[in-house]
């Protein structure tokens, strides 16, 4: 089973303007509403790649209602706690002539301690051996930052594969952990260490650093330039096709719910790699976030090239 952790749920309103400049009016746009969060898009793309997953969280009053039904859609199994308080929302501006994405998000609900403790009692009770567990985003108001830590632990008392996918204060938080992998992009690795780099073994030299804070494989996302795997034994690249890019926002979810696809098919490292790396190329193709279409990924799988460093 693949269980994906989205304790900080969102509703993204998306506006699609061309040449969008800051200071500027612009009337009668049409907002299209997608149920989000890292961990939301994670598990819808998981569902699309046809493997049984499920959904553990927080959901509010109506946005959290909406998310509900959009994750029942896509044959979601749901273990949200709902709450008293509202479902946050983001706005995203996607300027389509510059390709360029302005990103506003609210700040949660401050969740109570009774809705926390229902959240662990019910995790502690369904992690099995072998199961796949994706932590992705950030906890809400009220949550420690260091829970996605707790998490691994929990997970490797249970004999089950604990995924990393967050940022800033909780990615600090939840290292040192045991993770079976972790998915930083290049800024939030280096924002970690603190350091400044720009070439590939500049980028590998961090990777192994993060290995010493428990870290099996590092996934490092580097968008139109592909992806690099590292763990101790290899590192492994991989280059995408280029593409006519209409969002990237939840294209990195998309490529952690295809690793996890991978793994929970018994793909080995590279192919793992080359199935994630195209889930998220093809999140980038359409305006849904958190999308991918089986026919055209299978078009994308082909091109996307595997090779050792």
């Amino acid at each position: 089973m693949i269980r994906v952790i989205c304790l900080n749920p969102v509703i993204d309103r998306f506006y699609f303007i061309e040449n969008y400049t800051p200071g500027k009016l612009y009337r009668d746009n049409v907002p299209r509403l997608f149920a989000g969060g890292k961990g939301v898009n994670a598990a819808r793309v998981v569902a699309q790649l046809g493997h049984e997953c499920s959904l553990y969280g927080f959901l509010g009053k109506d946005n959290g209602q909406i998310i509900k039904s959009d994750m029942q859609k896509h044959n979601v199994i749901l273990n949200m706690i709902e709450y008293e308080g509202e479902t946050r929302t983001t706005i995203n501006i996607v300027d389509t002539l510059n390709r360029q994405e302005s990103e506003i998000t609210e700040k949660s609900t401050e969740i109570s301690k009774q809705y926390i403790d229902l959240f662990w009692q019910n995790l502690k009770e369904d992690i099995g051996q072998n199961d796949i567990i994706i932590c992705s985003g950030a906890p809400m108001s009220g949550m420690d930052h260091d829970i996605y830590m707790k998490i691994s632990e929990l997970c490797e008392s249970k004999k089950a594969k604990c995924l990393l996918d967050t940022s800033g204060l909780s990615f600090k938080a939840s290292l040192p952990g045991k993770y079976h992998m972790c998915k930083p992009n290049t800024r939030e690795l280096q924002e970690y260490f603190g350091v400044c780099c720009s070439k590939d073994i500049e980028i590998i030299e961090l990777a192994i650093k993060l290995m010493m804070q428990g870290v099996e494989n590092t996934l490092i996302s580097m968008g139109k330039n592909g992806g690099l795997l590292i763990n101790k034994n290899t590192t492994i690249c991989a280059s995408v096709p280029d593409i006519k890019v209409v969002s990237t926002i939840g294209s990195g979810d998309a490529t952690m719910a295809g690793y996890a696809a991978g793994m929970a098919r018994g793909y080995d490292e590279r192919k793992s790699l080359q199935l994630a790396m195209a889930c998220g190329v093809c999140n980038a193709m359409h305006e849904k976030v958190g999308y991918i279409d089986k026919d055209a990924l299978e078009d994308i799988l082909d091109k996307v090239e595997i090779n050792e460093k």
